[in-house]
C-alpha cells in the first residue's frame, strides 16, 4: 500500500512512448485538472437583469479586442469535452477563439451548459440559426453522424484523453461518489473498487438521483466514461447497443474513431497537446494561450491492486488510452525535431503570461478603474510572428466566454426559450 496524494496534473504521468523517452520534450509536474439578423430588441430581451449585464460585458470585449487573424488559420472544428481531462482550460481557449472571430457557435440552449450530455445530442439540445455552423466546445457525446451535417465541409474534429486510473480518481471526487453512496471506510478506493457492483447500484439508483448533479439514473460515471463521451455505443441509455461484450467490436470503433478524429490530445503532455492543435489548426501562440482552471486536489490511499481492479472494470477505456496516446506520438515523431523546440518555447510563454497577469491582477479586470496600459510582448520565432499581450486581455482569459457567446446568439437570432433535457 503506498499514499498517494493527486493534483489535477495532465503532466505527471510516463505514458510516453519508449522511443521518445530521450526525448526531453515531457512537462514537469504541473497543477491543472479547462448569423446575419437584426438585433433582437424586444423588451424581454433589454429587461432580463443577466442579459443586460452579459450584454455590457460582451460590449466591453467587442469594443476592446482587436485580433490579428493567421492567413491559414481553421476556423471550423469541433471539440468533444471528456469530463475530467483539462478539457475545461481547452474549451476557455476554445472560446476565446470563437468569440473573437465572431465564429457561429453550437450553444446549449436557455441556460444550459451542456448540448444534451451523457445522451446523444438532438436539435433540441442547441440553439439553432440561420447557416451552418464553425464550432462546438461545450459538453456533447461524440456522434460523425449527428454532427458532421450542422458544419461547414473542411470542419475538424478533436478531443483530449487522460490516462484512465488517474481519470477514475478524479471522477470519483468530482461526482462525489464517497458522499452519495455513503462510504465510510478509511481506505475509500480500495473499498469502492473491492465491492464495485454494490456501489454503482446505489449510485446510478433513482433513490441517489436528488443527490447526483446533471447524472441520469443508470449512468456509470467510473466505467469507460471517456469511452462514452467518444460515442462508443456502451448501452446508455437503455435502448443503445452495448458493444462491451465483443472485444472485435470495440476494436473497430477505436479505429474508426481514429479515421475521424483529427486530433486526440492527451492531458499527460498538456503543452505537446496544444503545440499540435496549433499546426493542426493553422493556429498562432497567442490562439493557444490559457490561464489554468478548475484545479483540483485530492488525496487517497491506493495501491497496484486497486488500480489492476480499476483497469478490469474499466478496461475499454484503457484500451482506448493505449491506441490514442500511440497515435499521439506517432503523430509527435512526424513534426521533426523543431517541434521539442517549439514545445520548449511555448511553455516558457505561457509561464512569462502567467506571471504578467498575476502582476497586473487580472483578476480585477475589464473594470475600466483597474485597466492599466502595461502590456507584454513575446518576440517573434521560428515558429510564430510574435505578439504583445496587455494587462486589459489578462482580463480576456480570465472571463467565463460561455454567458456572452450565448448573449451574441441572442442578438443574433432573438432570444432562446427555456428548456431542460440535462444541465
Amino acid at each position: 500500500m503506498y499514499n498517494q496524494t493527486v493534483v489535477e496534473d495532465p503532466h505527471g504521468l510516463n505514458f510516453k512512448d519508449p522511443e521518445m523517452v530521450e526525448r526531453d520534450i515531457h512537462d514537469d509536474m504541473e497543477n491543472f485538472d479547462d448569423g446575419n439578423e437584426e438585433p433582437d430588441k424586444s423588451d424581454s430581451i433589454k429587461n432580463d437583469p443577466s442579459f443586460s449585464e452579459n450584454l455590457k460585458k460582451l460590449s466591453f470585449w467587442e469594443e476592446q479586442v482587436q485580433v490579428k487573424k493567421g492567413m491559414e488559420e481553421k476556423q471550423n472544428f469541433v471539440f468533444i469535452k471528456c469530463m475530467k481531462c483539462a478539457t475545461e482550460t481547452v474549451a476557455g481557449l476554445l472560446r476565446r477563439f470563437s468569440f473573437t472571430r465572431h465564429l457561429d457557435v453550437v450553444l446549449p440552449r436557455h441556460n444550459n451548459i451542456y448540448l444534451g450530455w451523457p445522451y446523444l445530442m438532438v436539435q433540441e439540445d442547441f440553439r439553432m440559426g440561420n447557416s451552418k455552423f464553425n464550432c462546438l466546445m461545450e459538453h456533447s457525446i461524440y456522434n460523425r453522424s449527428i454532427m458532421k451535417p450542422l458544419f461547414h465541409d473542411d470542419v475538424k474534429f478533436i478531443s483530449i484523453i487522460r490516462e484512465p486510473w488517474a481519470h477514475f480518481l478524479s471522477t470519483f471526487k468530482y461526482f462525489n461518489v464517497k458522499n452519495i453512496v455513503k462510504m465510510k471506510e478509511n481506505d475509500l478506493i480500495s473499498s469502492y473498487l473491492t465491492n464495485i457492483e454494490k456501489y454503482e447500484t446505489i449510485y446510478k439508483s433513482h433513490k441517489s438521483a436528488k443527490l447526483r448533479y446533471c447524472i441520469p439514473d443508470g449512468f456509470s460515471v467510473t466505467k469507460n466514461l471517456l469511452s462514452h463521451c467518444l460515442g462508443m455505443p456502451l448501452g446508455f441509455p437503455s435502448e443503445r447497443e452495448d458493444i462491451s461484450g465483443s472485444g472485435e467490436k470495440v476494436t473497430n470503433y477505436i479505429h474508426q474513431l481514429d479515421k475521424e478524429m483529427d486530433l486526440v490530445m492527451i492531458m499527460e503532455y498538456f503543452h505537446e497537446s496544444l503545440v499540435l492543435l496549433k499546426r493542426v489548426m493553422g493556429w498562432s501562440f497567442l490562439d493557444i494561450i490559457y490561464r489554468k482552471v478548475n484545479v483540483g486536489h485530492y488525496h487517497y490511499n491506493t495501491s497496484a491492486v486497486d488500480k489492476e481492479r480499476h483497469r478490469l472494470w474499466s478496461n475499454i477505456d484503457y484500451q482506448l488510452y493505449e491506441h490514442f496516446n500511440q497515435t499521439f506520438w506517432n503523430k509527435v515523431k512526424t513534426q521533426g525535431e523543431a517541434f521539442t523546440q517549439e514545445v520548449r518555447l511555448f511553455k516558457s510563454i505561457i509561464h512569462d503570461i502567467d506571471q504578467f497577469c498575476k502582476s497586473v491582477n487580472a483578476t480585477k479586470l475589464p473594470n475600466p478603474g483597474n485597466v492599466t496600459r502595461q502590456s507584454f510582448t513575446i518576440e517573434a520565432s521560428d515558429f510564430d510572428g510574435g505578439f504583445t499581450i496587455s494587462a486589459l486581455e489578462c482580463g480576456l482569459l480570465e472571463e467565463p466566454l460561455l454567458p456572452l457567446l450565448q448573449t451574441r446568439f441572442a442578438l443574433r437570432h432573438g432570444k432562446d426559450t427555456e428548456y431542460k433535457r440535462t444541465c
